[in-house]
């Protein structure tokens, strides 16, 4: 018999079958029960960094920001070249135009950026007290984030590989609320779909309608206004 020190050791508590880290377990795919679990892993290490950035901004003398506000900030300082809105939202991967506007208009009351206006475009860049409170935000950065990570070069590989497989996911979640967007799941039996196409269709036949509508309107427009017109005709 093998010593209890020559034993193989036992796989983690959850790797064990049926035990999964998630927060949704009736989302499970036999298919993938790991993505599942990476995706409970993005949730609370979104609201981990989201978290932090607002604190280490608030450690910079520039509290009542979101992550998003901290977000923005940075990026437009990023390498010292100015930005425009539309640039800022694709690097960001925001898809609402309006939400970074509102961020950049906060930013520009707090006096940490700023915008010119060039032909029909505008280009924001950070201010001297911008770039000062960036700079603030590295210093917190490094004595309080740094110093959890080793530095080592096998950990920055395991960072770099979890930076790649990050942006291959976002690809994938986008390519997938495209085809949600395109209502692909009323092909899948969703509940409410009756409901749904009854609700096109009559949409459907009140646009066809409109043209007639329109037509009837514009006549009682037009004959209303003839009295007038005559009566002006007459004096």
């Amino acid at each position: 018999m093998d010593s209890p020190s020559n034993r193989p050791p036992k796989p983690p508590a959850a790797a064990a079958s049926g035990h999964r880290i998630v927060t949704s377990l009736h989302l499970v795919s036999p298919k993938s029960p790991e993505l599942s679990e990476l995706e409970f892993g993005l949730i609370i290490a979104n609201h981990a960094f989201a978290r932090w950035t607002v604190r280490c901004m608030a450690a910079c003398g520039c509290p009542d920001t979101t992550a998003l506000d901290v977000l923005v900030l940075h990026h437009v300082n990023n390498q010292g070249q100015e930005k425009k809105l539309a640039d800022i939202c694709f690097v960001l991967n925001v898809e609402d135009t309006h939400v970074v506007s509102y961020s950049l208009k906060k930013l520009a009351g707090m006096g940490l950026v700023e915008g010119a206006k060039r032909g029909k475009e505008v280009f924001f860049g950070t201010t001297e007290r911008g770039r000062a409170a960036c700079e603030r935000y590295r210093e917190v950065r490094e004595t309080c984030l740094l110093p959890g990570f080793a530095g080592s070069d096998e950990d920055n590989a395991q960072l770099g590989d979890a930076a790649s497989l990050l942006r291959t996911l976002s690809g994938r979640y986008d390519q997938a609320a495209r085809a949600a967007s395109a209502s692909l799941f009323t092909s899948l039996g969703a509940p409410g779909g009756a409901v749904s196409g009854s609700t096109t269709a009559a949409a459907s036949s009140s646009h066809a309608a409109t043209p007639a509508a329109s037509s009837s309107h514009a006549a009682a427009l037009a004959a209303s206004s003839a009295p007038r017109r005559r009566g002006k005709a007459a004096r």
